[in-house]
């Protein structure tokens, strides 16, 4: 408020000047006016005066109607009076007048280009503190005090200016923060690469440097060679379906599905660990229509039960349970092995992210790819774990 406040001032002090300078001249003009009309009124009385004693028969009446008549049967100039004012005292006094008026005039033109001035000294200080304020920002300093009260145009100026502020700096924080991922993603692909990359470069030396290898062992490292060929090439798919969701261009091909099929479709995908480890998938829930997009729910769905698989005690089962209530629909995938530490359900999501239990073989994005798809279709997954029993649920929002 205070530019504004300001401005009020000033407003108010210009308007009280121009009355003031209204008033004192209506008075001054009033003086001047009385005793011109003092003066007038008697040199008339002398006229008059002079009249009755050298004419006494003239009466009062013949002497008002000379005065109250507009008849001028005399020139003035044959009397040596050649003035403007018939009274000289008068002409001096008009005089007066006229420098008194100029002089009052001035004055308050002064008064007036003082108060704008001063105004606008101020508005220049203002404009100086907010151009202050944008060599500061152009210099990266996003801490500028913006505080501000005022309402007039050069607030407004100065919110707007706040507001760039703003986006300015939540996109070099973002910057940051996108060049730190970026770093820390660069790291994290390069150590998953160099796993399998290191163990097909010891098996490959190892049939090149022994001519007497067996068969069966060479079969053994190319078997190897070829598992470490399939983890880069899993690496690579998730990766890149994760950089495209990073990029937001992956377009969902939604329509109305079913439920049950989705889940047949992920444990379709999942089978041969389930047949290593003799583990039972039981599936509970009637058909229900999801509007989403088969493919993708089917990749999301298949990396939880993938994950529940590799983290289930051999000969034991999962559960997948459908429900829908009449706020949103839910798919719960339940396994039987180790408790998740609190900590690592923290970071469960997180891509690149491995607990404690992870298997040995886990790149640490399955997960996270899960999370962006689900929630790309509306939904949300959360995770809870004690006594040996893993519960990850989905919930959709727009079953319908």
């Amino acid at each position: 408020m205070d530019n504004k406040e300001y401005l009020k001032k000033t407003l108010i002090k210009t308007i009280i000047l121009f009355v003031l300078f209204l008033i004192t001249l209506l008075i001054v003009n009033k003086m001047f006016y009385q005793k011109y009309t003092d003066n007038y009124n008697n040199k008339i009385a002398e006229i008059i005066y002079k009249i009755k004693e050298k004419y006494p028969n003239v009466s009062n009446k013949e002497i008002g109607e000379i005065l109250n008549s507009k008849e001028n049967k005399i020139n003035l100039k044959d009397y040596g009076i050649t003035n403007e004012s018939v009274i000289i005292e008068n002409d001096n006094l008009n005089k007066e007048s006229l420098v008194v008026n100029v002089s009052l005039s001035l004055v308050f033109f002064i008064l007036l280009v003082s108060l704008y001035l001063k105004y606008s000294k101020y508005k220049d200080s203002k404009v100086k503190e907010i151009n202050d304020m944008i060599e500061e920002v152009s210099m990266g300093n996003y801490k500028v005090d913006f505080e501000n009260k005022s309402e007039d145009e050069l607030s407004i100026f100065r919110d707007n200016l706040f507001k760039i502020t703003l986006k300015l700096k939540e996109e070099s924080e973002n910057s940051l923060k996108d060049k730190k991922e970026l770093k820390e993603n660069l790291e994290n692909i390069s150590h998953q690469l160099k796993t399998p990359l290191t163990a097909m470069s010891i098996s490959i030396d190892n049939i090149l440097d022994n001519n007497n290898l067996k068969e069966d062992k060479k079969r053994e490292f190319l078997l190897d060679i070829k598992k470490e060929i399939n983890n880069i090439n899993f690496l690579i798919k998730e990766l890149l379906n994760l950089s495209r969701f990073d990029a937001n261009v992956v377009v969902f091909e939604r329509k109305e599905n079913d439920v049950l099929k989705i889940v047949k479709e992920a444990e379709k995908r999942v089978d041969l660990i389930r047949d290593l480890k003799n583990i039972e998938i039981v599936t509970k829930g009637k058909s229900e229509k999801l509007f989403c997009d088969f493919n993708w729910e089917v990749e999301a769905l298949s990396n939880i039960i993938k994950n529940a698989l590799e983290h289930s005690l051999n000969d034991s089962k999962i559960n997948i349970d459908i429900e829908r209530n009449s706020a949103f629909l839910s798919i719960k995938v339940t396994n039987y092995g180790t408790t998740i530490d609190k900590k690592d359900i923290e970071n469960i999501f997180k891509r690149f992210y491995n607990g404690k239990n992870s298997i040995k073989d886990s790149v640490g994005i399955g997960l996270s790819l899960t999370k962006s798809i689900i929630e790309k279709d509306n939904g949300k997954i959360t995770v809870e774990s004690k006594d040996n029993k893993t519960t990850f649920e989905i919930k959709y929002f727009n079953f319908n």
